[in-house]
């Protein structure tokens, strides 16, 4: 785990999620302890019922911890309102939900385009930046459809190109290439590493080991707790460099 420290953009310390229905109760986050330094990228590797979407939520101010803390850039943020919070994530947080989460009664383009007026862009800018992104993305010919109207696959790139909209501080994205065929994963994967060498911190919720060779860390979650925390190997950060997929299957392999 990332101390406190003044390169640090978020820490979470003893972070745990109790969820209560029917009389059950059931833990989805326990104790964990994990941070992310200005400028970094990592993901949180676990299978399916780990807990990496709940971890995500409670990060991004979506769901609110049992217990624990989170810091961002210094500050303690678990406790604030949900207007604060839905403060910080229009101007410092891009999150891409698992299931989309669009506006289903405005165009791809107005998704995307809305998103960067948000966090301050000017309509100029806002404009640019939404075409940049859906270009990128392979998206270009969807920005006048409804979102409702597309593929499970295509919403997602559309979520993920709206996070990024407003080029926030820090992007956390639940799984962003679930589903994708590996044209469209690669596409993901070259847009990731490209923010990251400008500089954007990166939490990335995955399975792919193939999104995780762009990483500076992965977080290996297990049962809602982090099981290891392990740097990949100094290598070119190539999304498709086969080292670092390697040291990906390592670290998974030593997890197991």
């Amino acid at each position: 785990m990332i101390g406190e420290h003044e390169h640090t953009m978020l820490r979470a310390c003893s972070l745990t999620k109790t969820f209560t229905a029917n009389g059950s109760t059931t833990t989805a986050v326990r104790g964990a302890d994990l941070g992310l330094r200005r400028g970094e990228f990592a993901v949180v590797l676990g299978s399916p019922g780990s807990g990496k979407s709940t971890l995500l939520h409670l990060l991004g101010g979506l769901e609110r911890p049992t217990s624990g803390q989170i810091w961002l850039n210094g500050q303690r943020v678990d406790g604030l309102s949900q207007a604060r919070w839905a403060v910080l994530r229009r101007r410092e947080i891009g999150f891409m939900f698992q299931f989309a989460g669009l506006i289903e009664n405005m165009t791809v383009a107005d998704n995307v385009e809305v998103a960067a007026l948000m966090g301050g862009a000017s309509r100029r800018q806002a404009a640019g930046r939404r075409q940049e992104l859906l270009t990128e993305l392979g998206l270009a010919d969807l920005a006048g459809a409804a979102p409702a109207r597309l593929p499970v696959s295509e919403q997602q790139r559309v979520a993920l190109a709206r996070a990024m909209a407003a080029r926030p501080a820090l992007l956390l994205a639940d799984e962003p290439t679930g589903g994708l065929d590996n044209v469209a994963t690669l596409a993901v994967q070259r847009l990731l590493a490209r923010a990251h060498a400008d500089g954007q911190s990166i939490l990335l919720a995955t399975r792919d080991s193939r999104v995780a060779s762009a990483a500076d860390r992965v977080i290996s979650l297990f049962d809602g707790m982090v099981a290891d925390d392990a740097p990949l190997p100094d290598a070119p950060r190539e999304v498709t460099g086969p080292g670092r997929r390697s040291a990906v299957r390592e670290v998974l392999r030593l997890r197991d």
